[in-house]
């Protein structure tokens, strides 16, 4: 297995917490080999390869890398986030909204997002959205008030 993928598969596992090289069935340690192959497969690392990570054949990686967008919890969702971020991954290369399962509008909203370099992200997120999800939280709290 190259570096790369040694590199990910220690980063899934720290993320969460599990050891996807160990034999087991527990959905956690499962959900977290479909997190390392559905990335390793959008980087192009053929299934051969990812599924030496975790001693599994071609044909276990593929379901993997297929079946993560359709099981995937919050929590794998941030372990993917967090993922791309620590290792600088090339978002436009990152499928980011099949993972995230949502609407058209969310489908473009990512789109656009992913052609932003990690730092016109950054600021993006601490100057203008995280002021928008603040005010969006009061006038919801406002309207519950009112409605009560």
């Amino acid at each position: 297995m190259g570096t790369f993928l040694q590199q990910l598969a220690e980063d899934v596992n720290q993320e969460l917490e599990v050891r996807i090289e160990l034999a087991g069935r527990k959905q956690e340690t499962v959900r977290a080999r479909k997190l390392f192959c559905y990335i390793a497969d959008l980087l192009d690392y053929g299934p051969s390869v990812s599924g030496k990570a975790f001693n599994k054949d071609h044909a276990t990686a593929i379901f993997h890398a297929k079946t993560f967008p359709d099981v995937a919890t919050n929590k794998e969702i941030n372990a993917y986030n967090a993922i791309i971020e620590k290792r600088g991954l090339p978002l436009d290369k990152l499928e980011n909204a099949r993972v995230l399962r949502q609407s058209p509008t969310m489908v473009r909203i990512v789109n656009k997002l992913a052609k932003m370099n990690p730092s016109d992200l950054k600021y993006f997120e601490s100057k203008r959205l995280d002021v928008f999800l603040d005010q969006l939280e009061k006038e919801q709290e406002y309207k519950t008030l009112i409605h009560d």
